[in-house]
Formats: structure tokens, C-alpha cells, sequence
């Protein structure tokens, strides 16, 4: 197992929409492990392993990740953001998160109004992020509208050989199926 590029796969932003950099990952890793690797329209990475045999499986992963974006900045530079995929709002509460910027990654801490916590179940659209700035414009300074948001956490290695991290889900059953073409290419298929 190739726990080094595991790990490169989990240190890698891809939110939703924005999967090119770990996709290019992906392509260059596993040009030497099958025989032909190409990307559909959508951005669909394509591992084909012996493409002449009669037999045809299909293995499937997805390496996207949840996210926040940005929809709003208040007067104070308090950024306002909904949610990209199936949020819960309540883990997000103390965060820090990581805006994917154009000109680089920015950090926040994600809060929300403590009169909301008293009253109802938050929703994303209750969250915001504190970029330590006092005004609108200091903060689109830094970020823009539609800037994607992540936790600021790529993985941890626990006891037992267990790793907890972001997008886990996600980037352990690609990963699975990367390995199983790496083996099964081993094995001669």
C-alpha cells in the first residue's frame, strides 16, 4: 500500500467544483499504474487496466469534499457562507477553516450568534467566519465572494494504525480503488 500518496490525497483541498489539483494528482500517480488514464468532460479520472480483455469491471471512488462558500461580508468583515454538499452546521462551531483563495489559502474561525444557539437548530446560512479583521473592506482584501471554505485539518495518525481526517470517505474509497488497479496490475490482469 502506498500510504505516501494516501496521505497526499488527504493533505489536498477538493471541494466540490474545485477537484482539479488532487484530480492532477490522481492522473500523474496513476499513469504508472495502468495503461491508459484520461479525464471525461465532466473531469471524470478514467484508470483503465488492460483495455483488450473481454472482461470489464468498473471501480468507483469520488474525491470531492464538503465545503462551505462565502455568500455575504458584514460591515464588520464577518464573512457569511452557505453550505456545498451535506453540511452539519453544529461541526463547524470553533473551527478553524481554511477560504481557497486565488491568491492563496486564508484562515478563519467559524462562530455563529449566541442568541441563535438559544432558540433553534442553526443552519450554514446562520455561520460566520472571523478572519480577525474589523471591516468589509479589510476582509474582501482577502477573500471574495464564492471563495470555497474548508476545516483546516488534513489527517491525524491515531493508535492502531488509524488515521481520522477530513473527507475520509471520500478519499479512502478512491484510494481503495487506486490500490486494487495497482494490485490487480501486479498480478498481471
Amino acid at each position: 500500500m502506498n500510504k505516501c500518496f494516501l496521505y497526499e490525497m488527504l493533505r489536498t483541498a477538493s471541494p466540490s467544483g474545485q477537484e482539479f489539483d488532487l484530480q492532477k494528482k490522481v492522473i500523474n500517480y496513476m499513469r504508472n499504474q495502468c495503461h491508459e488514464v484520461r479525464t471525461d468532460l465532466t473531469g471524470n479520472v478514467i484508470s483503465v487496466l488492460n483495455p483488450e480483455s473481454p472482461v470489464r469491471v468498473l471501480l468507483a471512488g469520488h474525491i470531492d469534499e464538503i465545503a462551505l462558500m462565502v455568500t455575504m461580508v458584514t460591515s464588520d468583515g464577518l464573512l457569511k457562507v452557505t453550505n456545498v454538499g451535506g453540511v452539519r452546521p453544529a461541526l463547524y462551531l470553533g473551527q478553524k477553516v481554511r477560504i481557497l483563495t486565488e491568491k492563496g489559502m486564508i484562515k478563519g474561525i467559524v462562530g455563529v450568534n449566541k442568541e441563535l444557539l438559544k432558540n433553534k437548530e442553526i443552519s450554514c446560512t446562520d455561520l460566520f467566519i472571523d478572519l480577525g479583521v474589523n471591516t468589509k473592506e479589510e476582509a474582501l482584501a482577502l477573500v471574495e465572494l464564492g471563495n470555497l471554505v474548508i476545516i483546516d485539518t488534513d489527517f491525524e495518525e491515531l493508535s492502531h494504525s488509524r488515521i481520522a481526517g477530513r473527507a475520509m470517505d471520500n478519499r479512502v474509497g478512491a484510494f481503495i480503488v487506486i490500490e486494487a488497479l495497482r494490485r490487480a496490475r501486479e498480478l498481471g490482469a
